[in-house]
């Protein structure tokens, strides 16, 4: 995959209220082949900064 090409999905919410809300958002084909995920898959999120921005990590879980 080439790691210079942004791909975008939107965030939606699907329920919930105050702190127990719950958002989701659709994984791009491209990023679902990458990573070889699978429904049932667990993913690990991280947030990090770089250059002063909040990047989030997600990793498959073995």
């Amino acid at each position: 995959m080439n790691h210079e090409m942004v791909l975008k999905s939107t965030v939606t919410r699907i329920g919930g209220k105050g702190r127990e809300r719950y958002l989701k958002t659709i994984i791009p084909i491209e990023i679902i082949e990458e990573l070889g995920l699978q429904p049932g898959d667990i993913l690990a999120w991280e947030i990090e900064e770089r250059d002063g921005r909040k990047i989030a990590v997600i990793r498959k879980l073995e």
